[in-house]
């Protein structure tokens, strides 16, 4: 069968799904449908629809000026965009098979859709198909990827004069203590918490824990284990229900990494758990030598190796490097440890090794592309099995002190440089996804820079700038 006949077919498949969906929606009472799909920075954007509409095969047409997007939805030509090919549109087709009604709003549903070109075939440029193709390429070895992430951010109460006017430090935290675990707090979370537990629920979030975090007005969330698409589907969702479920209660979420309020303020990352399992038994443990077995070992050694090339993917954005601190257990180089908190992999076997034996990475932050940083995971990781690559021994102690491993570029110019020049990046992502990725962080480290002569500020200083938050405060 040929690529046109399989297109044919999936497009025939794909209609008749969707007219059955619509006679199901109406019939349950769904009027509305929130039509979402992803960015190449993991955005979760979309428009709201008639039913009758959302369900159309041929979803609706968006600016491939989505592939070269900026923070705070400035964008730049790409290869992909511009004036000379006219800047063609992509389609956002809704996928059948995930459309989920709303427990809270029972006459709206929402719907996960794919970016298509014009002519229904896959985006030439999309983290998401990418990571799809790295969980193929695992399953031809018989061997299943398993993920969860967890996030952290911040709740404030909202203040949309204070906002609008830039004045970020005049809002007020949602939660005045910064302390971990505490059931205590207040103003308490648990009513915020509980709704959340509800929409994941009917969203199929897998959201299974929420808690303070080290910071005022900050939070943790964990989402469940699950195949690595479903993982990052969830995680890219989830911030966008987070954030429209904190409107409803009267705040703003963030998850700008450093947000420069209070100097005892942690950062937010976004922790990804991966381990890989066969025929029901998690490959990562080893009963024998009671740790890591020799496939498992392999993939750490593929991850640390490709980190440092790797960098901008886990610290996109000019503030991901104000996070970069091994002191509040973000890690500054390509080290690995067991339960080590300050390295780069932390190697966990738990209560239950056989069962909850995984690799914890530490690098990236909260504003990441999950669908791209789990691809490239999953990539490098798999490039280590097929070499048969040797991770060298735990660090012990502090990664970089102790030499545990590469330093990761220290400034936003070094992480792109080394990934635009990077053979290894290429060879497993792709020359047009590299070179559009660094096109678009050179364009924005050009605005900030820009920003910085122009506000007399120097582009070099640790302390967060207005203009990061301006950027990254409600938009990553």
């Amino acid at each position: 069968m040929g690529i046109k006949d399989r297109t044919t077919l999936d497009v025939e498949v794909r209609t008749a799904k969707l007219e059955a969906k619509e006679k199901e929606l109406i019939a349950n009472g769904v009027r509305f449908v929130q039509m979402e799909f992803i960015d190449i920075n993991g955005r979760v954007r979309g428009k709201l629809s008639p039913v009758q509409q959302a369900v159309s095969p041929g979803g609706f047409g968006v600016s491939s000026f989505i592939q070269a997007i900026l923070s705070g939805d400035n964008v730049c030509l790409s290869p992909y965009g511009n004036f000379d090919n006219g800047i063609p549109k992509l389609s956002v087709i809704p996928d059948p098979d995930t459309f989920r009604q709303w427990t809270w709003k029972p006459d709206t549903a929402s719907v996960l859709c794919e970016l298509r070109e014009e002519n229904g075939d896959p985006a030439r440029i999309d983290p998401r198909k990418m990571l799809k193709a790295a969980e193929e390429d695992f399953l031809s070895l018989g061997i299943e990827v398993k993920a969860a992430l967890e996030y952290e951010f911040f709740l404030f109460h909202n203040n949309d004069e204070a906002i609008r006017d830039g004045r970020y430090n005049d809002l007020i935290p949602f939660g005045r203590s910064a302390s971990v675990y505490n059931l205590a707090t207040y103003p308490s979370f648990t009513g915020f918490a509980e709704n959340l537990f509800d929409r994941s629920a009917a969203l199929d979030l897998n959201i299974e824990a929420f808690h303070t975090e080290y910071g005022e007005g900050m939070y943790e969330y964990v989402h469940g284990v699950s195949s690595a698409l479903a993982a990052a589907d969830s995680a890219a969702r989830g911030k966008l229900h987070i954030k429209q479920l904190a409107q409803m209660h009267g705040l703003v979420a963030t998850y700008m990494p450093a947000i420069g309020r209070l100097e005892s303020d942690t950062a937010s990352g976004a922790h990804h758990n991966i381990s890989l399992w066969r025929d029901g038994r998690n490959l990562m443990w080893d009963e024998e030598s009671r740790g890591l077995t020799t496939i498992a070992r392999q993939f750490a050694a593929g991850v640390l190796d490709a980190l440092p090339d790797l960098h901008l993917i886990f610290r996109p954005w000019v503030n991901s490097y104000r996070r970069m601190d091994r002191w509040h257990f973000s890690p500054e180089n390509a080290s690995w440890g067991l339960d080590h908190h300050t390295a780069a992999l932390r190697v966990i076997h738990g209560a239950v090794p056989p069962r909850y034996s995984r690799i914890e990475v530490r690098v990236p932050g909260a504003d990441v592309n999950p669908h791209l940083t789990l691809a490239a995971l999953l990539l490098s990781g798999l490039r280590g099995i097929r070499r048969e690559m040797e991770p060298p021994p735990y660090v012990q102690g502090d990664p970089v002190d102790n030499k545990g491993g590469e330093m990761f570029p220290r400034t936003y110019r070094e992480s792109i440089d080394r990934f635009e020049k990077s053979l290894l990046a290429r060879e497993i992502l792709g020359d047009e996804f590299v070179s559009l990725f660094a096109l678009t962080r050179k364009s924005e480290l050009e605005a900030f820079e820009a920003w910085c002569v122009e506000s007399s500020v120097d582009p070099q200083a640790t302390s967060v700038t207005a203009w990061e938050k301006d950027h990254y405060f409600e938009w990553v």
